[in-house]
């Protein structure tokens, strides 16, 4: 598959739904602590956050021209992304980790791409993994 060939088999397995799932059943099976419920919220995110960036079918593609509520939703996701990206630190520096940096330009890339391609080349959806 795609994954294995960009090497991402690894932690594609590790940040997905179902590690979120099994940490939340675990913790509500009491065998971990609560904290766990951040890193299972933290895991889903990414996962959500990586299916949109390297989108491949059109039920991750951004179109407004098929459904504009799950486009907005999506926008409105990856600017979210950006805000906690930008806001995770110890406070002390002002720049974050270079993975940290990544994310948001990538993030933001794809932001103003899925903006210009429908309104000035009449592009009715567009897939991001076109663009790793």
């Amino acid at each position: 598959s795609y994954i294995d060939k960009m090497k991402m088999g690894l932690a594609f397995s590790v940040f997905n739904n179902d590690t979120g799932a099994a940490l939340c059943i675990l913790v509500s099976n009491g065998q971990i602590e609560k904290k766990a419920l951040i890193t299972a919220w933290f895991v889903e995110t990414f996962f959500k956050w990586f299916k949109l960036m390297s989108s491949r079918t059109m039920k991750v593609a951004f179109s407004s021209h098929f459904d504009d509520a799950k486009h907005e939703e999506s926008v409105t996701f990856l600017n979210d992304v950006i805000e906690l990206c930008a806001a995770i630190g110890d406070g002390a520096k002002s720049a974050g980790k270079p993975i940290q940096t990544g994310i948001i330009l990538a993030t933001s890339a794809a932001l103003q791409i899925q903006d210009l391609f429908p309104s000035k080349y009449s592009f009715h959806f567009l897939h991001t993994s076109r663009f790793s």
